[in-house]
């Protein structure tokens, strides 16, 4: 792990207590709440799974992706950064099972599901006239950060977001800090008044948590990943990245893939 300049204090996330109150994940998938048996056990992201056969469980491994609480455990509402959801509140949505981190991000969900269920990223489309349009885009970006000389000797940078957010009835004072070192190490802070947690990533390891820091599921190094690409700066520096491909869907977007 490279040398971040922050102290982790790692602990065991996994707990023996059943997660989805000692229900059958697939079972609860497909719309049934069937008791899982203590003697069917799985461990999967730091939870306890119950299994009512072994038919089910071996479902579950069979496509975990599926079957598994979603967003690595994070809250379905808001996201797979925001700290870990409660295995036993929980609300099966299109056949996938999601926690909450309190009963007013469930109901929040429950209005909306749609808003707030992940989604892959749109596939990068377009003729030759996208594809040179999105390397103009990409060129006038980098010219109104400076140039490439400028961009390219950029050791770190930090950005930070301060405002409000409803939930449960109640307005909570946020502020979220991104501390980059690049071209990989990340440090978010995410704070709702006294409530903070903390994710630091390295392209070997990502970690999470508020008191004690737990490693991150792979939901939230996706999403990780995909907050940094909203970032022109972040962009640009990885722009000579193997893979590396910009399109323009002629409304002055840029889609980039690497």
């Amino acid at each position: 792990m490279s040398p971040l300049l922050f102290t982790l204090v790692l602990a065991l996330a996994a707990t023996t207590d059943p997660a989805l109150r000692g229900l059958d994940p697939v079972e609860l998938c497909q719309g049934r709440e069937v008791p899982g048996d203590a003697a069917r056990t799985l461990e999967r992201e730091g939870f306890h799974y119950l299994f009512a056969s072994g038919e089910t469980r071996a479902r579950f491994e069979s496509d975990p992706a599926r079957f598994a609480i979603q967003m690595g455990g994070g809250c379905g509402r808001m996201g797979p950064l925001s700290g870990r959801g409660a295995a036993d509140r929980f609300v099966v949505h299109d056949g996938r099972i999601y926690v909450f981190a309190s009963d007013g991000c469930r109901a929040g969900f429950l209005e909306a599901p749609g808003k707030h269920v992940d989604r892959d990223d749109p596939p990068l489309e377009g003729d030759a006239r996208a594809l040179e349009r999105g390397r103009e885009l990409l060129a006038l970006a980098l010219r109104g950060l400076g140039g490439a000389e400028r961009v390219d000797a950029a050791r770190a940078v930090s950005i930070v977001k301060e405002g409000t957010q409803e939930s449960g009835g109640r307005t909570y004072r946020t502020r979220t800090a991104e501390i980059w070192r690049f071209p990989d190490d990340l440090r978010t802070e995410s704070a709702w008044d006294d409530k903070n947690f903390v994710t630091v990533a390295t392209p070997a390891d990502a970690f999470t948590g508020r008191d004690e820091m737990e490693p991150l599921p792979g939901p939230g190094r996706v999403e990780l990943r995909r907050q940094m690409g909203r970032e022109a700066l972040w962009l640009l520096r990885h722009r000579g990245a193997q893979g590396f491909e910009v399109s323009s869907s002629g409304a002055e977007t840029l889609l980039v893939r690497f």
